[in-house]
């Protein structure tokens, strides 16, 4: 039997009715047939499949062959909207009556498209992405968000990874991120404060920032840099909330002479003057318990004499020479103990 289709089966029947031609265009339109095999429904709704047992009978099931050099849709819709609501739906995947996943008309904003996962009322996941070239996520129930945003413009312009004040960057102990435990966290503290690790009640968990290693040869110096600016560069100091240490050594940071010397440990621990003129040490700022600054005195151009005020503590029944011989180093340690600065070292050794 030759291959008959359903266009000319529809036409035979319609043709043994008493109906008109009129009232047959119009039977073949609503059948999704106007005068070809392309199917056109004006709305299709698709209702009655239940499955039991081990049935597995798919509602929607297309397979096709594309033999060809041309670029075709699977799957087009194509929506004229001239007045619908901004939530209206392109798409709506539900089980049970939930939504599981949505795609989301934005209006004439731009070209915003939406995509949503809703798992109960309360919680939901967002991803949208804009005209702006930006990949937007949202967490209704946790209130978390984040913004991925690209550049185009073709200008080149920079890539940005935009948090929420509460987002957090964090790694896991293993190789895979769903198993393991977190033990690295990055997050923002304050503005333009960053922090390593998570706040805790009762217990201090060291953090470590580190340069690369080096297989063979020397390990990569771990650089801090201030900005630079217009009238001078601006300082790596340290925070005034604890004690600040550089492991083996301190570079020594040399200070310009004044008649009077008022070191500020924001500013280093280990620190040298040439003096070109008498010399007074004020008791160091910023000191926290514990912390040892120290000085090394040159004196340049003659006999230099150096004084220390009284807020510095010397030992009882110590004297010290006054005078730093011309050409000469004198070499001065303070530590701070929490009320006073005590002076623990004063040597001088000859140029």
């Amino acid at each position: 039997m030759a291959d008959v289709t359903l266009s000319a089966l529809i036409d035979k029947f319609l043709q043994e009715t008493t109906l008109s031609g009129a009232e047959m265009d119009s039977i073949r339109e609503d059948l999704g047939l106007k005068t070809t095999d392309a199917v056109t429904f004006k709305n299709l709704v698709l209702t009655g499949l239940s499955l039991t047992g081990s049935q597995a009978t798919g509602s929607v099931d297309i397979a096709a062959t594309w033999n060809t050099t041309g670029t075709p849709t699977a799957f087009k819709i194509n929506v004229t909207d001239t007045a619908s609501n901004a939530s209206s739906l392109l798409m709506d995947l539900q089980v049970g009556g939930n939504s599981m996943v949505q795609f989301v008309k934005r209006g004439n904003t731009g070209g915003h498209k939406f995509f949503t996962s809703t798992y109960n009322a309360n919680t939901f996941l967002k991803i949208s992405s804009g005209a702006s070239g930006s990949i937007a996520y949202e967490s209704n129930f946790l209130g978390q968000h984040f913004i991925l945003s690209g550049d185009n413009t073709g200008s080149g312009g920079p890539a940005q990874l935009l948090f929420g004040s509460g987002g957090i960057l964090t790694w896991r102990s293993t190789t895979r991120s769903d198993s393991g435990v977190t033990d690295l966290i990055v997050s923002r503290a304050a503005a333009a404060s960053l922090q390593l690790g998570e706040n805790h009640a009762t217990t201090a968990t060291n953090q470590t920032l580190k340069a690369h290693n080096v297989t063979t040869g020397t390990g990569a110096d771990l650089i801090l840099s201030g900005g630079t600016g217009s009238v001078a560069s601006g300082k790596v100091r340290t925070s005034t909330l604890g004690v600040f240490s550089l492991g083996p050594y301190t570079e020594r940071i040399a200070l310009t002479y004044g008649a009077t010397l008022t070191p500020d440990c924001n500013d280093g621990l280990s620190r040298s003057v040439t003096m070109t003129g008498d010399q007074v040490i004020n008791a160091p700022t910023n000191g926290v318990s514990g912390m040892i600054l120290t000085l090394k005195m040159l004196a340049s151009g003659a006999d230099r004499e150096l004084t220390f005020h009284a807020d510095i503590k010397k030992p009882t029944g110590a004297t010290y020479e006054a005078t730093v011989a011309s050409g000469s180093t004198r070499v001065i340690q303070l530590e701070y103990n929490g009320t006073a600065w005590m002076l623990i070292k004063n040597l001088e050794f000859v140029a």
